[in-house]
């Protein structure tokens, strides 16, 4: 095989090292090596692929957080194209809120809504799953807000998925402000 341009030979048997422990399904072991790597050679051609190693061995080993930790800078990797970056951003995002982690999952999508400029629908989507997620933390005020956020984005959309979000949400809002009343 070809190295790298600005690999070292024994940085590429470091990667080679890791990858043959990840097909060991050797966790602990490939996270060391490849965390080594990244200490030896910082800024290498090969972050993303080390990311996506590391995101994958930590979530073998369920260490969610540090996968976490791994997807996100997958995401913030400005050479990856939009679409993995934001893949990224949302998997990151479902990670922490099956690890418990309510509070991330929520930032996390609230960054890919607003970084990621994703489709009308997606938005919407995301943008209820959070509104969700403050509910279930009890943060009226915040759920209460992404719901009028989503119905804003809603609006000239034709689907009709965006538009039956839109309209519950409208309809949870009409309810909250008539218990505002009663």
């Amino acid at each position: 095989g070809e190295i790298a341009p600005g690999a070292t030979l024994r940085g590429t048997a470091t990667l080679g090292t890791a990858e043959a422990l990840l097909q060991q399904a050797q966790w602990g072991e490939a996270i060391d090596v490849l965390e080594r790597y990244r200490l030896d050679h910082p800024g290498h051609a090969n972050e993303a692929e080390v990311s996506a190693k590391l995101a994958n061995a930590y979530e073998e080993l369920g260490d969610i957080p540090s996968a976490v930790v791994e997807y996100e800078r997958i995401a913030r990797n400005r050479d990856l194209p939009e679409s993995v970056r934001g893949d990224a951003m949302l998997y990151a995002a479902d990670l922490a809120e099956r690890s418990g982690n309510l509070a991330g999952s929520i930032a996390l999508r609230e960054l890919f809504v607003t970084d990621y400029a994703p489709a009308r629908d997606i938005a919407i989507l995301q943008m209820r799953h959070i509104a969700d997620l403050e509910g279930e933390l009890g943060d009226t005020g915040r759920r209460r807000y992404w719901l009028e956020q989503l119905i804003e984005r809603q609006r000239g959309s034709e689907s009709a998925q965006s538009v039956q979000i839109a309209s519950r949400a409208a309809l949870e809002l009409a309810d909250y402000n008539m218990q505002i009343f009663q």
